[in-house]
Order: structure tokens, then sequence, then C-alpha cells
């Protein structure tokens, strides 16, 4: 008998809802006869499936404790690895089943209550400080200029990088891009050191989890060697196959405030302390959907009209799918135009969205729809700007608003699509990038420029930033097609 029909007999001796609760190879339903309906037994049964999940994933010796995340577990039977297998195969389990389990482990930096503890992070730091590689890598996870900052690398890093990744999936996906931009331009040994380091700075901040995650990449990859790639409909294939409509981005804001004190924050996040930017952000990597919220109207209104603008967007991505038409868009700004009027504390803010999409002849295009003053550029491969949305505004006066409309009349009068090539660059800014006059006015030249002088788009929109002039909340996002 084959390993896989051994496990379809195995998981067959597994229907009966009210025993194990693990489905059915074939994904069919146990005979009525066999199914108890009984919440009480349902809640069990969930517990008995983490527990065989838990178990497939302890690394052997020295395994990590886990009783605090689902009590003590059972004793793994014979075939509890074998069935997690088969399941990830099925595409019954995913990445977001793993992020539950990692999240819910507690991390090396932190207490019980999930408070950071100084006195650990100081050996974990004393331990990387000999690894200019690892010092980097930790500046850039938290939205620094890598070659920039390592020197100056505190207590506070740790901090910071502990409370934005809850696991070692997030951090990796942050890192994607720093990773993809050595590739390209350093040699293997370089990138192969790189590597190492990173493994060593996802030790330092997760710890157990990392463990967890080292024993759940090696599920995956033994799963797809022993059953081939999961089924076409399954979630895991979606995951796997997904095309990313973008290559890599950056995404970077500051305040006014910060601007003039040298702070900042990233990925389109205020620092916790930093109560004063107006801006807000949409980034969807995944399929290339980017907006950006300018408020306006008073300090506290002008941040609630762009958070309901952000928010918004969000909101009907998850509802709706993503967007495959200009007018799509516009409506999407009349809704979250709409939300903001009917908020009492709300302001008014500008909005432009910009969405990738595939061409019928394999190519790809943006699609795009403004309110504002806020810009949409695409910067081709040798620097070159084009602006493709059109100021509703001047000199710091905007004419056009989200939460200007009277009752329910349209706002968004302004959308469009454009073609794309490959190497191309989207780059969707605030005003407090671009600037309103004199000096602090930055050219389509400048801007072409800075984000093709910044060696990938890993750093283009913290450069942007960076270069910036004008005194003013300042908000980048850029990404490569």
């Amino acid at each position: 008998m084959g390993l896989f029909d051994k496990l379809r007999k195995d998981l067959g001796q597994e229907t009966r809802i009210d025993k194990t609760g693990w489905e059915n190879m074939d994904g069919e339903s146990a005979p009525a006869e066999t199914v108890i309906f009984n919440s009480e037994k349902e809640a069990t049964n969930a517990k008995r499936q983490k527990d065989k999940l838990i178990q497939a994933l302890l690394p052997g010796e020295g395994n990590p404790d886990v009783s605090a995340l689902v009590g003590e577990p059972r004793e793994a039977g014979p075939h509890d690895e074998n069935i997690v297998l088969a399941k990830i195969a099925m595409g019954q389990i995913g990445k977001r089943d793993f992020e539950v389990i990692l999240n819910g482990i507690k991390g090396p930096l932190t207490d019980q209550r999930g408070a950071f503890m100084p006195d650990v992070a100081e050996k974990k730091l004393e331990a990387m400080r000999g690894d200019k590689h690892q010092l980097k890598i930790l500046a850039f996870a938290n939205g620094y200029n890598a070659d920039g900052h390592y020197r100056d690398t505190s207590i506070s890093d740790l901090s910071e990088a502990s409370l934005n990744f809850k696991n070692p999936m997030e951090f990796e996906e942050r890192m994607a891009p720093f990773m993809e931009f050595l590739a390209a331009h350093n040699s293997p040994q370089k990138v192969e050191e790189y590597e190492g380091a990173m493994r060593e700075v996802e030790k330092s901040l997760f710890g157990k989890k990392f463990e967890y995650y080292e024993r759940i990449k090696e599920l995956m990859s033994e799963s797809e060697r022993v059953f081939g790639k999961p089924a076409v409909n399954s979630s895991m294939e979606r995951e796997v196959n997904h095309e990313r409509l973008v290559k890599a981005g950056s995404y970077y804001q500051i305040s006014r405030a910060q601007a003039r004190n040298g702070m900042r924050a990233e990925m389109g996040q205020r620092l916790p302390n930093d109560m004063n930017c107006e801006d807000s952000s949409f980034v969807d990597e995944e399929d290339g959907f980017f907006g950006i919220f300018d408020g306006a109207g008073g300090h506290e209104g002008g941040r609630r009209a762009s958070n309901i603008g952000a928010e918004t967007i969000a909101d009907l991505m998850s509802k709706n799918g993503e967007p495959k038409t200009p007018d799509e868009l516009a409506d999407w700004l009349d809704e979250a135009s709409r939300r903001i009027v009917n908020d009492s504390a709300a302001g008014y803010s500008t909005g432009t969205l910009a969405k990738v999409i595939k061409r019928q002849d394999g190519g790809k295009g943006v699609i795009y729809a403004q309110v504002g003053d806020s810009r949409l550029y695409i910067v081709d491969k040798y620097g070159r700007a084009t602006l493709v949305t059109k100021d509703e505004g001047y000199e710091n006066v905007v004419t056009n608003a989200l939460g200007n409309q009277k009752s329910s009349g349209k706002v968004c009068v302004q959308a469009g699509y454009r073609e794309l090539n490959d190497g191309d660059k989207l780059v969707l800014c605030s005003d407090g990038i671009t600037g309103d006059k004199g000096t602090d006015l930055m050219s389509e030249d400048e801007l072409g420029q800075t984000v093709m002088n910044a060696g990938g788009t890993a750093y283009a929109a913290q450069a942007l930033v960076h270069q910036a002039r004008k005194n003013d909340d300042r908000t980048a996002i850029v990404a490569e097609v």
C-alpha cells in the first residue's frame, strides 16, 4: 500500500466529527448518522485539531513549551505528522493557520504580559553589534536607511521591531525588497552572508516562534515533495500562485514635526507618539493597489478625514474584491467622501488611488482616480517622470476634496487608465513631497532622478520624503511593475 493510500485509510477512520473532526481526504461529508451536532463536542474537536497541528510542529529534542497556548497537548499518535502533511497538500492548512500558532507563542523580548524587557534586549543587541549585516537588516525593517542608521542602533530599534512584527512571516515579507535588492547588486557570497545574518536577527526577535517557523517550512516542503503542489482550488494554491502585480515597493511617511526633528515612520504608519500627521495611506502590494489621503480642515478634522478615506478603501476592498475599472475607483472615492461628510468630527481630505491591472495581451496598466492635489506619477527605467493626474488646486489651495460634496453628489471627476512598461515605477505622493511654489517645488525631473538614484524601490519612497523641502506632512509610495 502506498503512502498516499495509507493516509487515505488513516483519515477515513477520522471522519466522525465526534472523534477528531479531521475531514475526509476526498472532502466528502461523513454519513449523517455518524455526525453529532453538539457545540460542546465541536469545541473539543477544534481543540484536538489544533493539538495535532502543534504536535506536528514540535521540532524534536528541546521542544518549545506550547502548553500556555493550547494547554498540555495529548501524546502525538503515529500518523499525526502524516495527517498534517496531507492536510497541507489538500489546501486545508494554510499560512493563516500557521500565523495563529506563531502569534500565540511568547517572544523572547517581551514578558508574559507582552511588555518589552530592556535587560534581555540589551544582551541580544550586544551580540548583534558584532555583525553590521544584522544591524543593517534591523535598520531597514524599522524604516531607516540601512547604510545611514545601523551605526546608531539602540534598544529602541529592537523594541520597535518586536512591536511591529508578530511573527517571522511578517518580518520576511517586510524584508523581501531589501533581500531582492541585495541579490541583484551583490556577489553570491555577500548574499549568503546577509541570509545568515537574517536568520540570526530572526532568532533574536522571535526565539521559539522562529523554531516553529523553520519547522513549518520543513512541513510545507515535505508535503510538496510527497504529494506535489496543493489542489488547484485550495487556499494554499491561491497563496502560492497568486501573481504579484508589482515586483517591489517602499512606503514612507513623516509628519511636519518629524520633518523638522529628523524623526520618521515607515510603511505608511505613524509613530505611536506622533499624532501630528494628517496624511494616511492604503497599501495592498499583493494586488498592486495603493492610495494617498492628505487631510485638511483643522488638525484633528484633517487627520480624521484622511483616516476615513484609507479605511473606506480597505473596507470596500474586503467586501467587493479588487476594482477593475476607473469608474469603480471613482465610485470608491465618492463613497469615502460620503462617509467623511457623515462624520461630524471629520474635515476634508484629498484622495488619489492607483490599481495595477493585467491587460489581455499579458502586459500591465494602471487605473487611477483622484480628488484634490495628491499626485500619481509614472517613472520609467531611465528616471523620466510623467505626471498622470491633474491638481485640483493651486499654491496650497485645494478646490476639490473628499467630504466637500453636497448631500450624495459625486465628488470624483478625474479617473482614467494608462499602459505600463516593464520597469516602470508608480509614485503616489502628497503635496508635502512635490511642494507648491518657490524653492519648495520638486520638478518632474528631480522626482524621477531621485527615484532612479535611490538604487531600487527599497529606498525610493524614503529618498523622496527626505529630498522634499516643503514644511508639511510627507507621504510617498513607490511600486515597480
